[in-house]
């Protein structure tokens, strides 16, 4: 995703203001709240159509092995789309400081509340679309498990080649390109990989897998984001804070497996997905995210001496899952 765009401004004032806040910096405290983004299918809705929005993909041909019979033509086929919807959202926020407060005081000012009012809007995308695509129809359980409130195992290499074996059966593409190992170096090399997501507690349990590669082994450096913690025979896998388990939600709590409420097992889905897994939608022309900034003192009709300032975030996004076949979810207990 580009940065382009991220941030609009909804006040042309600021400039007559000294150091509140600038779009690079903007970007720089959103930019990293973003990773699941970044891995989606992009459109935008128009303006002025509705909040409805239609996703189509084709349904694949039959491919048979039986040859023509002589003379005969053969029944055409069946060409057939299939519409995926869903309805774009607004959301917000907004953060008020007073004139009194602006002039007096230093400790805090409106362009550190604006600076964390845009980590907030990011985040708040990253967790929409975490509740989304943790939300798919394929899902395997870690261990002897079958079903999320009897999950009582980590993570293993088993769970990794299964869900790798499903995406591949399901003729999902990958995510990335191959990697080769550096030459005269102790680098690994990668092959084309499904990218898996999960939480960052996860990553004790991700290393302890055999055939693990860590990320700064990858003979060419690249990695997809800083969150890349390493790949795994088929899966790069990518792990931030924001991505929450299901807390609570398995088996009986155990003194070597994290429960956050000491009675059952917090379950951590890791979300494997090929291409166009998801969407994300935004309105045409809105940007991703507009923030307004309006120092106090200036007077208007509503606020008669400028007693308050304000900044302000809003929004309109959707995510879609497009395709159930082209996403799986492990479901595993963690280590403390």
């Amino acid at each position: 995703m580009s940065n382009q765009g991220f941030i609009q401004y909804g006040s042309a004032s600021l400039q007559q203001r000294v150091d509140l806040y600038a779009v690079p910096k903007a970007l720089v405290n959103a930019q990293p709240w973003l990773m699941l983004e970044k891995l989606g299918s992009r459109t935008d809705l128009p303006k002025n159509k509705g909040e409805n929005i239609v996703w189509q993909r084709f349904v694949p041909f039959d491919v048979p092995t039986d040859a023509m019979v002589e003379g005969q033509t053969p029944t055409p086929l069946n060409f057939q789309k299939e519409n995926i919807s869903n309805r774009i959202r607004k959301f917000g926020a907004y953060v008020q400081i007073t004139d009194h407060f602006q002039q007096l005081h230093s400790d805090v000012k409106l362009s550190d509340m604006t600076e964390e009012l845009v980590k907030r809007a990011a985040t708040q995308k990253e967790l929409l679309t975490w509740e989304a695509i943790r939300g798919g129809t394929q899902v395997t359980y870690a261990g002897t498990a079958t079903s999320r409130a009897t999950v009582d195992d980590v993570i293993t290499l088993a769970e990794v080649r299964k869900a790798t074996n499903v995406l591949s059966n399901n003729h999902g593409m990958f995510l990335t390109s191959k990697l080769n190992a550096s030459t005269g170096q102790a680098t690994e090399p990668v092959q084309p990989s499904f990218v898996g997501v999960g939480h960052r507690d996860l990553d004790g349990d991700l290393r302890d897998m055999d055939k693990f590669v860590e990320s700064h082994r990858y003979g060419s450096g690249s990695t997809l984001n800083e969150y890349e913690v390493g790949s795994c025979e088929g899966i790069r896998f990518c792990l931030t804070p924001h991505l929450e388990p299901f807390w609570g939600a398995g088996n009986a709590a155990t003194p070597t497996e994290r429960s956050r409420d000491g009675v059952a097992l917090d379950v951590y889905p890791v979300v494997v997905m090929a291409q166009n897994f998801f969407g994300i939608t935004n309105l045409s022309g809105a940007g991703n995210v507009k923030v307004t900034v309006e120092p106090a003192g200036k007077a208007t009709k509503d606020d008669p001496t400028g007693e308050r300032g304000f900044a302000s975030y809003v929004f309109w996004y959707a995510v879609t899952r497009l395709n159930e076949r082209w996403g799986v979810r492990i479901e595993a207990a963690c280590s403390v």
